[in-house]
């Protein structure tokens, strides 16, 4: 009983404290600079999936816009960068101001747009940040940044910040177009979304559309049908799929009928042969080309829908796997939040508050389970940066969550966690090595 009075006057007493506050904001700050200036100057051009970008602007470039779509490419990311290029006559270079520029629409969106729905700014910012500059990939010359951001605009725009006033109806019919016309992987994201707030009405017993909600629809309409504007050249060619750039190979291999869901489900099948199939990394491609020769095409599935239906026990295997990895790596993106959610969940249902911050509850436990479940290797966490965005979000944006004693107490110890994660990161990057 002591220790726990000294520990809880300790946490009130730092958290009240503004130099503890100011130093956690000033490193995330300064760690969001690191990582910004590492992705965008340091790292070599065309790393990783900035690749598939890197090729379809310089088809753009060359060709012209209709050819462009009709060949595939990602429409709002590549002309967005096509504007930069013409500033810079640097492809990567290009590519980085994009993302990072989606980077910083998110940030002022969140800050300017939905500021009034956030209390402790400061200690919102510090994990902010922190989850920015640790996940890092939205500042790559890839389309992450304008895919999420657009995803997390749509999210805040049908909920909290509802309104129906003509900048939310545009953001909506905006955020859609830029959504769909990103990645094919919409889908995913979108029903993870409509899914819970489903589930969520149905809790608040709410099961009729209001006029207001029914003005969701038209705008996700408009903005589909811009989509399809976008890609008439497409369609007036015979080719009646949506134009996205063309991920479905892997320019690791050079084999064109190979695709990254083959190389992961080939990857867990070495991994589960150590360490019990927990954290497995990508293999040689050579070894499941090997293995898809000798067993046959059908061995190696080659789309997430083949995998979840004709590999079931891995399925199984691999989910319950992957929830404990995403539950241990979250720390180093947003401390204990994710694996306190469940208990944040439980609170929430034992004294039946239903407020509008359990709609995104539903979103990212559903988000998680779904990665968890549909992708046979170890998750990537900046496929869940959507969801760890929203976590932070509605951690800060709840009332009832603010009342309770403990709450500045576990804001305060996550903080903790993080800062001391963060310079360790700081520490092995060699940041500190010449102090």
């Amino acid at each position: 009983m002591i220790l726990g009075k000294i520990l809880n006057r300790s946490f009130y007493f730092l958290l009240q404290n503004n130099y503890f506050i100011n130093f956690s904001i000033m490193l995330s700050g300064f760690y969001l600079i690191i990582s910004f200036i590492d992705c965008m100057i340091l790292s070599i051009p065309n790393i990783g999936d900035e690749w598939f970008f890197t090729r379809d602007l310089i088809y753009y470039t060359n060709n012209g816009y209709q050819k462009s779509v009709i060949h595939g490419i990602s429409i709002p990311f590549t002309i967005i960068s096509n504007m930069f290029y013409h500033l810079t006559n640097n492809i990567s270079l290009s590519l980085r101001l994009t993302g990072s520029l989606f980077t910083l629409i998110l940030v002022l969106y969140i800050l300017f747009r939905c500021k009034i729905f956030i209390s402790n700014r400061k200690l919102f910012l510090c994990h902010f940040f922190l989850l920015i500059g640790t996940t890092a990939g939205t500042f790559y010359g890839t389309n992450d940044s304008i895919f999420f951001t657009s995803f997390l605009i749509f999210v805040f725009e049908s909920t909290i910040v509802y309104n129906k006033s003509k900048i939310n109806i545009l953001l909506l019919v905006v955020s859609t177009a830029f959504l769909i016309m990103s990645r094919p992987v919409a889908i995913v994201y979108l029903s993870i979304f409509f899914f819970g707030n489903i589930i969520f009405k149905v809790v608040r017993g709410e099961y009729k559309i209001s006029i207001k909600q029914g003005i969701i629809l038209p705008c996700f309409i408009l903005g589909l049908v811009i989509t399809l504007f976008a890609n008439f050249p497409r369609f007036s060619n015979g080719i009646y799929k949506i134009s996205y750039a063309d991920k479905s190979t892997t320019y690791k291999t050079d084999d064109a009928g190979f695709n990254w869901t083959q190389w992961a489900f080939y990857s867990q099948l070495v991994g589960n042969k150590k360490r019990f199939g927990f954290f497995p990394g990508f293999v040689n491609w050579k070894g499941a080309k090997i293995y898809k020769e000798i067993h046959g095409e059908s061995s190696l599935p080659k789309t997430y829908y083949l995998y979840l239906v004709n590999h079931t026990p891995n399925v199984i295997r691999r989910s319950i796997t992957s929830i404990i990895e995403i539950s241990l790596i979250s720390i180093r993106y947003v401390g204990i939040l994710l694996i306190l959610l469940p208990f944040y969940f439980y609170q929430k249902v034992k004294y039946t508050i239903k407020d509008k911050n359990m709609n995104y509850a539903y979103t990212i436990i559903i988000g998680v389970i779904t990665w968890a479940i549909i992708w046979p290797l170890l998750v990537q966490h900046r496929w869940l940066y959507p969801f760890y965005v929203l976590l932070i979000f509605m951690i800060f944006n709840d009332e009832d969550a603010q009342k309770d004693k403990y709450f500045n107490n576990i804001l305060l110890l996550n903080m903790f966690i993080l800062n001391a994660v963060t310079i360790w990161a700081l520490w092995k990057w060699g940041i500190f090595r010449s102090i």
